[in-house]
């Protein structure tokens, strides 16, 4: 029987009632078929619907000339793809705030005490590394203030306090919340993140976040054998112990912790995902990020063999299977993983909330990064290339800066304009992030993903394991957000 998971927002795909013998069912040109193992999954690479086919039904559906109609039919156009009565269904495929920014990085300082191998800032020992001043702060706080009047919102803004390593200039950090408060109290709507090495974590820093409700989020690359390879101190000793101790400390001190921890994973760690991925649950983590590294920074200096991308992907769903599975019959958690999360998102539903995987993506219309010097760049995987330099906010308003050539080249930049991308089967569940990494890649911003071969087989290998029933429906949808159980649509 064909079979789809699509569109499991509506928890049923259609009903008796709305299938009509008067309804006439066309199929629409654009989809394609991508052989799954033993299925055919039909894919609309236009929104993202799909169905699959085993070999015998696909065969009929292949070799009948009449086009499918009741409920076939209707299921199909419920899916995407099918035309009824000469009409394609519509989806809602865009996030709420695709046009207004609302997540403003504030780097404090671009120095750090460590040394990672990867690092996409390239950031320098502290005392050479620029340090915002609690002028820039005031100021920095004044736009998003003067931001939020113009744009007439109220969505809920984040700040985060980015580096270099944020904690070495916790000073500013601390007036510009003090500041914000006390200037605007609940007018701003922000919410608080800091992203931390957590080297420089004090009992001071904890009662304060906890105060002012501050997300801490984690930069960890798991147990003593991996991280401190790849994250030493700049003397070259490492750093697990103190991160170890001080993320323990946090979790102890202030259990409602709200930010997660980012873990980057190399051709050194990418064969021991679930062990770091457990590992970091046992530190008290509840939501995880593994980011395979990037080409960029002191990244781009030593690249990742080709096959680091297969190896990512068989790991990241290793971690669903061996980890998070068991973790949540046994103990009643969800522990969530971002891309684990948005790849099941994107397959069931085209709505896209997280801005690095949109077509066009958030920089420069949802994020900025704002410098210590007042340069504000498109997001923080472009700050100080010049190429992607905005304005200052010394002279420039947001609003204005959000007008410059470089942010509306960015926000033109959708999938159906970028060659490759227009005819691939896989444009809507990707969406060909990210332009600043592919520019640095290929020399243009219209060319595709840098990392295309690792989001086609993120994508294959979930459809896989989802019709082999390789993996837990209940908690796969908990993954990707729905409160309803999900479960086959099938006819």
């Amino acid at each position: 029987m064909p079979r789809t998971l699509f569109n499991v927002m509506n928890e049923e795909v259609f009903t008796e009632e709305s299938v009509s013998d008067l309804s006439k069912y066309t199929w629409l040109p654009q989809f394609q078929v991508l052989p799954i193992g033993d299925w055919r999954v039909l894919v609309n690479p236009d929104n993202g619907g799909w169905v699959a086919f085993d070999k015998n039904e696909f065969r009929m559906v292949k070799t009948d000339s009449k086009p499918p109609q009741s409920h076939v039919g209707e299921f199909l156009y419920q899916a995407g793809l099918c035309a009824r009565d000469g009409y394609a269904k519509k989806f809602v495929q865009n996030s709420d705030y695709t046009e207004q920014l609302y997540f403003f990085e504030f780097a404090v300082t671009t120095g750090c005490n460590l040394a990672c191998i990867y690092c996409f800032a390239d950031a320098r020992p502290a005392p050479l590394g620029g340090t915002a001043t609690i002028e820039l702060a005031e100021l920095f706080i004044d736009r998003i203030a003067e931001y939020r009047a113009n744009a007439h919102t109220n969505i809920p803004f984040i700040i985060e306090f980015t580096g270099g390593e944020p904690l070495l200039n916790f000073k500013v950090i601390r007036h510009t919340v003090d500041y914000a408060e006390r200037t605007y109290g609940d007018l701003l709507n922000a919410r608080y993140v800091i992203q931390s090495n957590l080297t420089l974590l004090t009992n001071e820093i904890i009662e304060y976040i906890k105060q002012h409700n501050i997300g801490l989020g984690v930069s960890c690359d798991g147990f003593d054998a991996v991280h401190d390879k790849q994250r030493p101190f700049m003397n070259g000793r490492g750093s697990h112990q103190v991160v170890e101790t001080n993320m323990m400390k946090l979790h102890g001190l202030n259990p409602d912790n709200s930010g997660g921890v980012i873990t980057v994973i190399t051709q050194e760690s990418v064969n021991k995902m679930p062990e770091i991925f457990l590992y970091l649950y046992l530190c008290g983590c509840r939501e995880m990020i593994l980011r395979p590294k990037e080409a960029i920074g002191r990244g781009a200096m030593n690249p990742h063999k080709a096959s680091l991308a297969h190896l990512y992907v068989e790991g990241l769903f290793n971690v669903l299977s061996s980890v998070i599975t068991p973790l949540y019959y046994q103990r009643g958690e969800l522990i969530k993983e971002r891309y684990l999360s948005l790849t099941f998102q994107h397959l069931f539903h085209p709505y896209r909330a997280f801005m690095c995987e949109r077509s066009p993506c958030g920089a420069a219309r949802n994020i900025c990064i704002v410098q210590p010097n007042g340069d504000v760049y498109s997001c923080n995987q472009s700050a100080d290339d010049t190429k992607f330099l905005l304005g200052s906010i010394i002279r420039t308003p947001f609003k204005d800066i959000l007008k410059s050539d470089i942010a509306q080249m960015l926000g033109n930049r959708t999938v159906d304009k970028i060659d490759e991308c227009r005819v691939c089967t896989f444009r809507s569940w990707c969406s060909s992030p990210c332009p600043l990494v592919a520019f640095r890649k290929y020399g243009s911003m219209m060319a595709k993903s840098a990392d295309c071969d690792l989001f086609m087989y993120r994508y294959e290998r979930a459809l896989r394991g989802l019709l082999e029933n390789e993996f837990d429906l209940p908690v796969v949808g908990k993954l990707a957000g729905f409160d309803v159980p999900i479960h086959w649509f099938e006819v």
